[in-house]
């Protein structure tokens, strides 16, 4: 997509990898690094990136930069996708091999072998997504949660194979309770995310398109000022009033068919009857 931006445009891009705040900062700093952007602001819960430019900055540039620190990044999606067969059959996957791997370590002993090749599927199969991304953490010379996650379970696993064979103890629950548990947070955390953004994207449905000024001028709601006088038409809805309950409230008393109301900024609007 070669597509070029024009100047001072605010865009937004869709960020995927980032699993905690040293993430956020990481995919802030080599944004800014990009030449012709003048600010970026990246959001953890909406995984999403909100980045100005000037000049003729491409959006493949942007793209470009933010994968070459370990993470994903492209335009941004209207609705986040729900979570795929695949990370449920994983995630369903991760328990019950711990299962005798578990039983083996606190309530029954099993063969050796049989835990030994549950954990391997784990270690392997399971825990590979937190060697890749710690891999792409390393390379980029930074580190994130993958990376502590897939140092924490190599130790306990190889330690745990070398036992197998010199007879000492083994600590096979340990990496395969991490990764188990681990994937069941960033499972639940990626339901969280999607409900969020459902949630906002519902509240940015509610934004009107045009404000009408009691000077006759329609405006976009983003070009309005402290002092601005509203016109709240019958039939018309200004939703961004609803942050303010009282605001509201006077709203839905009001006798008249056309209300006046003066922009106050954080605070909200305040009106009255339009004479």
């Amino acid at each position: 997509m070669d597509q070029t931006l024009s100047p001072s445009r605010d865009i937004e891009l869709s960020i995927g990898g980032m699993t905690c705040a040293s993430c956020v900062a990481r995919v802030e700093k080599v944004l800014g690094r990009v030449p012709g952007v003048q600010a970026a602001s990246v959001n953890l819960a909406l995984e999403r990136a909100h980045v100005r430019v000037s000049g003729e900055v491409g959006l493949e540039a942007l793209a470009a930069a933010v994968e070459r620190a370990g993470y994903s990044a492209g335009p941004v999606k209207s609705v986040r996708p729900d979570a795929s067969w695949r990370e449920q059959i994983e995630l369903m996957a991760a328990f019950l091999l711990a299962v005798p791997v578990v039983l083996d370590s606190m309530v029954m002993p099993v063969p050796k072998l049989v835990p030994l090749i549950c954990a391997t599927l784990v270690q392997v199969w399971l825990g590979a997504r937190f060697y890749r991304a710690g891999f792409l953490a390393l390379r980029a010379g930074g580190g994130n949660m993958d990376l502590l996650v897939a140092l924490g379970t190599s130790a306990a696993y190889g330690l745990s194979l070398w036992d197998v064979f010199a007879g000492g103890p083994l600590y096979l629950e340990s990496s395969v309770a991490v990764i188990a548990l681990v994937r069941l947070g960033k499972y639940l955390e990626g339901q969280a995310k999607r409900d969020a953004a459902k949630a906002v994207l519902g509240l940015q449905a509610l934004r009107p398109e045009l404000a009408h000024l009691a000077s006759g001028e329609d405006v976009a709601p983003s070009r309005l000022r402290v002092d601005d006088e509203i016109l709240i038409r019958p039939a018309s809805v200004c939703r961004w009033m609803a942050r303010s309950w009282r605001a509201r409230a006077a709203w839905m008393k009001a006798r008249s068919p056309v209300r006046r109301c003066r922009s106050l900024g954080a605070r909200g609007p305040s009106c009255w009857p339009a004479r």
